[in-house]
């Protein structure tokens, strides 16, 4: 692999564990994955044999290869992406706002304490809901249909507020300590990070997958039937 001229896209898209380290080291993959790895080192004034190296550890093979979704079709990213991710992060709601309120109650002297989180969780399911009701009645069934040229518009709303969203992780991850419980915290307390870090995980490959594939028309062009 030549790793300078590899896209961020291109990178992510083939090895779906580099997002993360990519995405919080100065490597915007949500909103500028058509920029070159190396380009982009250099712009940063990163040295780009220690970037490597870094991603190195990530790329070991798994017993599963990772889905590269530009092999498949409009309607099957989409598919994937309502299953995988929308379904997912409905569900992942009411769990971590239950979480989080355990939490508060029981530590609420703890100087670790996570103040806030709850009310936040609930505003960031509700903007992160209309969005993908407003992904799902409108844009995906046209994008299914072929009709990309047409989904110009309904695409740039999606990704300003995909903008909005990747936002609202990073400071989720402020008011979680990055994920890291206390060395004293209850069962609880270690489930609900580990279950934020989730869905930190989760939504930032989720706008990797729309911002850098579906959304360019990166994939398969055979339009399958909607339904």
């Amino acid at each position: 692999m030549e790793w300078s001229s590899r896209t961020l896209a291109e990178i992510v898209s083939e090895n779906p564990r580099t997002l993360r380290y990519l995405q919080e080291n100065g490597f915007d993959v949500l909103n500028e994955g058509f920029q070159e790895l190396g380009l982009t080192a250099k712009h940063n004034r990163q040295d780009l044999n220690a970037v490597i190296e870094h991603l190195k550890p990530l790329l070991q093979s798994d017993s599963v290869p990772a889905t590269d979704w530009r092999q498949k079709t409009a309607s099957e990213i989409v598919a994937h992406i309502v299953d995988r991710f929308h379904d997912t992060h409905r569900s992942q709601m009411a769990d971590l706002i239950a979480l989080s309120e355990r939490v508060l109650s029981v530590h609420p002297d703890h100087p670790q304490c996570p103040h806030g989180l709850t009310e936040y969780l609930h505003a960031m399911f509700e903007d992160l809901f209309m969005h993908m009701m407003k992904e799902e009645n409108m844009l995906f069934p046209m994008l299914c249909n072929g009709a990309l040229p047409m989904a110009q518009g309904p695409i740039r709303v999606m990704q300003m507020e995909h903008v909005q969203h990747t936002d609202a992780l990073k400071q989720l991850k402020v008011l979680a300590n990055d994920f890291i419980p206390p060395a004293e915290a209850c069962g609880t307390w270690h489930r609900l990070y580990t279950e934020l870090e989730r869905l930190y995980d989760d939504l930032l490959m989720h706008i990797h997958i729309e911002n850098n594939v579906l959304f360019v028309g990166d994939y398969k062009q055979t339009v399958a039937a909607v339904g």
